[in-house]
């Protein structure tokens, strides 16, 4: 798990990066979580099936996309190259810092 990369792209996808406190209450957004495991994580994972699929839907629906998918071409050879889970996360990751977003 990247934690600064997935930070990042869970707080642009508008979801809270959540801090648990000792009652396994967020202290962002108040959600409590009932299970929490050792090596469970509350937060999204885009280096997983299913961090990769919420990221994947997601930035198929912005206006940037055409441009990334464009610049992805370029440098990695096709959108192909980058369909690893934690390879496609790092690509939206790099694009976003770089534009500002």
């Amino acid at each position: 798990m990247n934690t600064e990369r997935d930070k990042f792209l869970t707080l642009a996808i508008g979801e809270c990066w959540h801090s648990l406190n000792e009652y396994a209450r967020c202290s962002g957004c108040g959600r409590q979580f009932t299970i929490v495991r050792r090596g469970h994580h509350v937060n999204n994972n885009f280096s997983t099936p299913d961090g990769f699929f919420k990221l994947w839907d997601w930035a198929k629906k912005q206006e940037w996309w055409s441009v990334f998918e464009g610049r992805v071409t370029v440098f990695f050879g096709g959108m192909a190259a980058v369909i690893s889970q934690d390879r496609f996360a790092s690509a939206v990751y790099e694009f976003l810092k770089s534009n500002g977003e």
